[in-house]
């Protein structure tokens, strides 16, 4: 595509994670669900797997992507949402995750003149993280989909 082709604009939602936001675009969100439909990890889990949503009859893995990034203890609330993303490459069965959130994502239209490339934190995945940015005040993640399928792919089988 040539540059001079590509959108100024584009929308996309920051979601609100324990102590970290991601920012992905709008067309990766399929839906969002309340925490309800949670079917919690088995004891014994590991802390980034929140458990299980039954989505049009498949099983679909629950993360809280900052456990996954930097594993460290977080407090967990129990007003959250649990937000569906399309992954982009399919090679999960469900072709989907679901993700831990505090709060409903916030719809937001970006340009480039409001973001702000930062460094990745020392404790931030290379492989989960393709980078963080600056909005406003506000420090949040994109993340890295492919690596994240990869991983839960290896991790889940």
């Amino acid at each position: 595509m040539n540059p001079a082709d590509a959108p100024s604009e584009l929308y996309a939602v920051l979601i609100t994670l324990d102590g970290d936001h991601l920012l992905l675009p709008n067309a990766a969100v399929a839906e969002v669900l309340g925490q309800e439909q949670l079917d919690p990890a088995a004891e014994g889990a590991p802390a980034w797997l929140a458990g299980h949503v039954m989505v049009g009859g498949r099983r679909v893995p629950a993360i809280r992507f900052e456990a996954l990034n930097h594993p460290a203890p977080r407090s967990s609330s129990g007003r959250g949402r649990l937000i569906l993303v399309n992954l982009i490459e399919g090679r999960l069965a469900s072709s989907q995750l679901a993700l831990l959130a505090q709060s409903y994502p916030q719809l937001l239209q970006l340009n480039p003149a409001a973001l702000t490339d930062l460094p990745l934190r020392a404790e931030d995945r290379s492989d989960l993280v393709a980078a963080r940015v600056r909005l406003a005040s506000t420090e949040a993640i994109i993340p890295d989909l492919p690596g994240l399928e990869g991983e839960l792919l290896l991790r889940l089988g």
